[in-house]
């Protein structure tokens, strides 16, 4: 099931050439504009400063891209049938569509991480740090995901639950603002949720070295693994879907 949906989210990802180029040519005008708008305020670590820019404005392209959206739009229309071709629960089909399709589009981003490691100088230590903080937080976007929109399967609506899903983790998350530059309390409060592990936790990881949020993200990935699973499992048996 994950090389079919591999296979399948490459060739739809390289067909669009043109869009991923446009995309990181925006992506370098969001950055450049955030630097000039942070650094006024910011007067020192300026290279990291730039550094926490694109890696977070990277991981906002990356993550939270759910296709549970997508499987709530073909249960209005009564659609699901290739959701049912795998010999697997559909939350489990979701899930792992869900986080091939952000791994798919870390991959196609991966020259953005590398220059970002090489211009650091990072240690080998910290770049397979990096690396297993990236992929944990996809995983646990994918969950965080799964739970907000899982929330909407009685209704069939996601529109209410994708806007408050960006709004929170845009805010939390670090991907906004760099939490490094809030307030302490504002911080400490980021870091009870999940959110502040989806972007500035893979940051802690390769600027500051810190480990322990590797554990943390684990955590929260196991926590709402469930969490997404139940809520899936008891919203999803209220849907009444018409069609064939």
């Amino acid at each position: 099931m994950i090389i079919t949906f591999l296979k399948n989210e490459w060739k739809r990802s390289v067909q669009y050439k043109e869009k991923i180029v446009l995309n990181w040519f925006f992506l370098l005008l969001v950055v450049l504009l955030e630097y000039s708008v942070y650094s006024a305020f910011v007067k020192q670590d300026g290279m990291e400063l730039m550094v926490y820019l694109v890696v977070a404005n990277v991981l906002n392209h990356c993550l939270l891209t759910n296709t549970l959206p997508r499987f709530i739009r073909s249960m209005k229309k009564g659609e699901v049938a290739k959701y049912l071709t795998f010999p697997k629960s559909m939350w489990e089909v979701v899930c792992v569509e869900d986080f091939v399709c952000c791994l798919v589009t870390l991959a196609l981003n991966a020259w953005v991480f590398v220059v970002v490691v090489w211009w650091l100088k990072c240690s080998f230590v910290r770049v397979i740090g990096f690396v297993c903080s990236l992929v944990l937080s996809v995983l646990l976007s994918v969950f965080v995901g799964e739970c907000f929109y899982s929330l909407a399967l009685p209704l069939q609506n996601h529109s209410a639950s994708k806007a408050l899903l960006n709004g929170v983790s845009g805010i939390l998350s670090g991907g906004m603002i760099p939490l490094r530059y809030l307030p302490k309390w504002f911080v400490s409060f980021c870091y009870v949720t999940p959110f502040a592990f989806l972007v500035d936790g893979p940051m802690r990881v390769l600027l500051e070295g810190d480990f322990v949020v590797l554990g943390y993200q684990i955590g929260w990935c196991v926590v709402l693994g469930f969490a997404s699973y139940w809520l899936f499992a008891h919203l999803a048996s209220e849907v009444e879907i018409y069609g064939g």
